[in-house]
């Protein structure tokens, strides 16, 4: 991730001379500390988990590394300022914060902050909330004087783009606290704490205000309908969130000027959150309907992680119809996929079908459990028209075992039907049940995969003949 890069490289004018090599830290030392500037060190924590929208609650503590006393400047001309970086829809981007008052923000006075902070000494600052203060973009070119960024002369002062809480999205961040102390006898000191990486989770969707809510909302379907990639990432986001927002989701996938990417993804999204919300399901069932066939197809393959019992007799129901031979299919997968057991009446529904990719997945659930009926189909598929059906039977057969000599023999006959990649899997499954290495390389010439092919058949031939 390049945010670390831009850490530590982008303010170099606010780094001055090379700093004073960093001492080792004392062993019960809590955390991380920047590097040492004329014996100061300065350090940040997160003081609880971020959420997208949420608090930023930062520990900030100052302590001295060296042996001699430092003068400490008055409480109130004390600042401090946040970097932060975050890699966005692919693209780095970099802010800065407002000026922090710590006097103002953390009751630091004249009374707990030290004219003199002693060798070996540690000052806390106790917490702040950082997530309200204003962010800056930053740009290339400013430059850092008196402790802070500021355009050079004759160009435009930094852009405002909203608060912490705003400018941050979900997902990772670094951040970086820059401390000024000011100093009369005019060696001030800007002390860079350590890089925290913070990992900005979900918002509490439910808790929301609804202002809060519908910008949440607004932001999130713009990214599911910009590209691919960015629904894809959308889709990440609204998992997260969780059932609060199944209902919004159901209402965005149904809206058919979308792009078809993010209707794609928002129904992905509504089979990954799962839920027993009446307009969920309701929407998914409808959508099996839908005349957009990749979207009936994503909840066809993904609809069987909601485990909801009405969306699967919709489902099963769906793919017996057969009219829509490739739903079928991708129905037949998803059960094949992501439960334990393919109901039989799916798995019929798969074999009987025109579309070769239906009765291929009917092959590999069949793999779910061992019979002899089952076995049976898998040998009658092992005669099917199209290779890929004929691959994930062979596939099958050897997942559970079936190394009985009517199979063996099932599949040193399948061996004369063309398909290269038929003949690759039908081998691997000889491998794994006779234990016999003679292996198809499906990158090699044909003369070669000839050879291999006829060395099968000459094995299978002297062993029915040698049974002993």
């Amino acid at each position: 991730m390049l945010c670390s890069c831009v850490l530590l490289s982008a303010l170099p004018t606010a780094l001055g001379r090379s700093p004073a090599t960093q001492p080792a830290a004392p062993a019960n030392d809590p955390g991380q500390w920047g590097i040492a500037r004329a014996g100061l060190q300065a350090a940040i924590q997160l003081r609880r988990p971020a959420a997208l929208g949420g608090a930023l609650k930062l520990d900030i503590r100052l302590r001295n590394v060296g042996d001699q006393a430092v003068q400490m400047p008055p409480a109130k001309d004390l600042f401090a300022w946040l970097f932060l970086v975050q890699k966005d829809a692919g693209a780095v981007k970099a802010y800065f914060t407002a000026k922090v008052h710590l006097a103002a923000k953390t009751n630091t006075n004249t009374k707990n902050f030290p004219q003199v902070l002693a060798g070996g000494k540690v000052h806390s600052f106790g917490t702040i909330d950082l997530a309200g203060s204003e962010a800056f973009t930053y740009r290339r070119g400013l430059k850092v004087a008196g402790g802070y960024p500021v355009a050079p002369r004759g160009s435009e002062p930094p852009a405002t783009a909203g608060t912490c809480a705003q400018v941050l999205r979900m997902g990772s961040a670094k951040v970086r606290l820059m401390l000024y102390l000011p100093d009369k006898n005019g060696s001030p000191r800007l002390l860079r704490s350590n890089t925290l990486t913070i990992e900005i989770g979900p918002p509490k969707f439910g808790k929301l205000s609804a202002g809060a809510r519908k910008k949440f909302l607004a932001d999130l379907l713009k990214r599911f309908d910009s590209d691919a990639w960015s629904a894809k990432q959308a889709h990440g986001t609204a998992v997260k969130v969780g059932p609060d927002i199944v209902e919004d989701l159901a209402s965005a996938v149904m809206v058919r000027k979308r792009p078809a990417h993010s209707r794609m993804w928002l129904a992905t999204a509504l089979c990954d959150i799962r839920s027993d919300n009446k307009k969920a399901i309701d929407t998914l069932i409808a959508l099996l309907d839908e005349t957009l066939h990749g979207v009936r197809n994503v909840v066809g393959y993904h609809g069987p992680k909601q485990r909801n019992a009405r969306l699967d007799k919709a489902l099963i129901r769906e793919a017996a119809t057969n009219k829509k031979p490739t739903l079928t299919a991708w129905i037949v997968r998803g059960f094949g996929t992501f439960r334990k057991d393919v109901p039989e009446k799916l798995i019929e529904a798969g074999l009987a079908s025109d579309e070769p990719k239906a009765r291929a997945a009917a092959a590999g659930a069949l793999a779910k459990k061992t019979s002899d009926r089952r076995v049976e189909k898998l040998l009658k598929l092992l005669k099917d028209s199209d290779q890929q059906v004929r691959g994930v039977a062979a596939a099958s057969l050897a997942k559970i075992k079936a190394g009985t000599p009517a199979v063996i023999g099932a599949l040193i006959a399948a061996l004369d039907m063309p398909g290269e990649m038929a003949h690759y899997r039908i081998c691997s499954a000889l491998l794994v049940l006779t234990g016999k290495k003679i292996p198809y390389d499906p990158a090699a010439d044909k003369a070669v995969k000839s050879k291999t092919v006829r060395a099968w058949k000459d094995w299978w031939r002297r062993r029915r003949n040698n049974p002993g």
